[in-house]
Parts: structure tokens; sequence; C-alpha cells
């Protein structure tokens, strides 16, 4: 029985190692991958366990890159991965200004279907970015 309870444990941890890490420069490429408008890569590394979510340091997400510079295709992707298009950077910026201070109309169209409180910290709206 101890054999087993082993054998089980070796599997457990050879399955989770495999499926769940992310190799180092993982955070950079993740990043980059949504700039450079990289689908792959970033949903590759979602796979491997990084947060569809992850951001800059001053708060700025994934889908608020790829708002910013239009990228609708990574957009939609992101989403589909739960992609919290509600979060605010450090500034009270959501994807949705981004996307509208930017011009970037299919992109503002999607995320403003979805709804929900878009004002900044000092009570600006999308509206006033365009």
């Amino acid at each position: 029985m101890p054999r087993i309870r082993l054998l089980s444990l070796l599997v457990f941890l050879a399955a989770a190692w495999h499926l769940g890490t992310a190799r180092a420069g993982a955070y950079e490429d993740i990043l980059a991958g949504a700039e450079h408008n990289q689908i792959d890569v970033v949903v590759s590394l979602i796979e491997l366990g990084l947060d569809p979510n992850t951001a800059t340091p001053d708060g700025t997400t994934l889908l608020m890159t790829a708002a910013r510079d239009g990228y609708l295709d990574m957009v939609d992707t992101l989403l589909t991965r739960r992609a919290n298009h509600l979060i605010r950077n450090k500034f009270g910026d959501t994807a949705l200004m981004f996307a509208t201070l930017n011009g970037r109309l299919d992109v503002v169209k999607r995320l403003a279907d979805l709804g929900g409180p878009q004002e900044n910290r000092d009570g600006w709206a999308p509206l006033h970015y365009a």
C-alpha cells in the first residue's frame, strides 16, 4: 500500500510540474505577446498557468495593452480566458478607456457591450477619452 501511494504521489507531481509551471521569463514573454499580438504565445503561457490578468508594475493588464493597440482577436482571446475587463491600472483606467482614447472602435464596442462600471477615480468615463 505505501508503494502505491508513493507512485501516485510521483505521478501527480510529474503531471503538476508538466502542466502547471511556466518557464523563467514567462512574465516578460506574455506581456510582449500581448503587445505584439502574438496570440499563440499568450494562449500557451496562460495554459501553462499564467494569469490572463497579468499586469505591468503600473497595473496595465494584457487586455488593456491589446485594447490600446486595437487587437480585437487578442481582446477576444483574453476575454474567453477570463480576463477581467473592469480591472483598473494605478491611474484608474480600464481597457475600455485605453481603446476609446486610441480610437479602436471595434474594441470599444466589444468592451462596452460587456457592461460594468467604467468611471475612473476622478469620475471620468470612456466618453471623456473619446
